[in-house]
């Protein structure tokens, strides 16, 4: 792949790719990093794969795991997360948001940021875990039921 395949690609997907990092770090700045050293990463090598948006995604989904995992969780991050665009999350406070989302499993809190924040489809979703599209959508209803319960309780 060419500088110019991979400045285009991420181009045409920079929000997702964004959303992509910013779900398993909860971290703006975290998120930012994963999707910068996954370029530098794929830059350096040589390799053509077939689909390259696919591929990407990927990339920036390990960097952020492996960002996540070195980083130690009781350290201090940014507290604006996410803005809630559901009629529950819409009305909690992006610090609120975070500590909510701090405590669904990784695979619920990603399948909810990429499906309502990255406007991925849960087929989409399901190609990047390499998960059936019925375990995505399982993730999502279980994640969103947990979500509610815990804003709700916090929020009273």
């Amino acid at each position: 792949m060419t500088s110019e395949e991979l400045r285009d690609c991420y181009v045409k997907h920079r929000r997702r790719l964004y959303f992509v990092a910013l779900a398993i770090t909860l971290d703006r700045q975290t998120a930012e990093d994963a999707v910068h050293n996954a370029l530098v990463h794929l830059l350096a090598k040589n390799h053509r794969p077939d689909n390259l948006s696919a591929y990407v995604m990927r990339a920036v989904r390990n960097a952020a795991i492996d960002i996540a995992r070195s980083r130690r969780w009781d350290e201090p991050m940014q507290q604006e997360f996410l803005v809630g665009t559901d009629e529950v999350l819409s009305t909690m406070s992006p610090r609120m948001l975070t500590k909510a989302f701090r405590k669904l499993r990784r695979a619920e809190r990603e399948t909810i940021v990429l499906h309502l924040y990255a406007g991925m489809t849960f087929q989409e979703i399901a190609d990047l875990r390499c998960r059936s599209i019925n375990t995505v959508s399982a993730w999502y209803r279980r994640g969103l039921v947990k979500l509610r319960t815990v804003l709700e309780v916090n929020h009273e």
